[in-house]
């Protein structure tokens, strides 16, 4: 979420050319052009946005969020929730002017790290990015332990000072959180599916 680039439609909107444009509008630590990892927890001064993504982002709620917008939906992010966008799509809250404090993290990405990568052809299979899947994944809390403690790798690796290894690295750490994320909404749109069908 950003203080500059906002479009006022009906709403101000800001948009996130790269994974910074969000760190420096609440305030957090920027580590990397096309990497950031971002704990909610440590900010100081931090503001709802509504975003237009041009990076892929991963946030984790670790307290109930309301009116949060999704394309054309409107969602509640529940506790220890994870909701996924991608580039193009449009998320988040209005921003009214007031500061919150909120708890959670959040991973973004920029796709230039994905350029002539193994994961880079492979992210339309990650379906969780896509629209089609409006629903956030509700983790356990060994499921999010699970993923904060990748974040924090990926964190710690981008503060060591960069060399020729360094972006390989947190690419492979990046893919580990896609596919533990897969692997915990698999089950969840499962049941979905199932009980979507049931109700025909």
């Amino acid at each position: 979420v950003k203080i500059c680039n906002f479009v006022a439609v009906m709403e101000k909107i800001l948009r996130v050319h790269h994974v910074n444009d969000y760190a420096r509008y609440i305030g957090a630590p920027e580590l990397h052009p096309l990497v950031s990892v971002i704990h909610y927890d440590e900010l100081e001064h931090c503001r709802h946005s509504l975003n237009n993504y041009d990076v892929y982002g991963m946030f984790i709620g670790d307290e109930e969020l309301e009116d949060l917008s999704y394309g054309q939906l409107q969602y509640v992010l529940h506790r220890h929730a994870l909701m996924c966008v991608a580039p193009g799509q449009i998320g988040g809250k209005t921003d009214m002017g007031e500061e919150i404090h909120t708890k959670g993290w959040a991973l973004l990405f920029d796709t230039e790290l994905l350029r002539n990568t193994e994961l880079g052809r492979r992210m339309a299979d990650y379906h969780f990015f896509s629209y089609t899947t409006s629903e956030a994944l509700l983790m356990t809390p060994e499921q999010r332990e699970s993923i904060v403690t990748l974040l924090d790798e990926i964190r710690k690796e981008l503060l060591h000072d960069e060399d020729s290894h360094t972006l390989r690295i947190v690419t492979s750490q990046i893919e580990q959180v896609l596919e533990l994320v897969a692997r915990y909404y698999a089950p969840q749109l499962s049941t979905s599916a199932t009980s979507t069908t049931s109700d025909l």
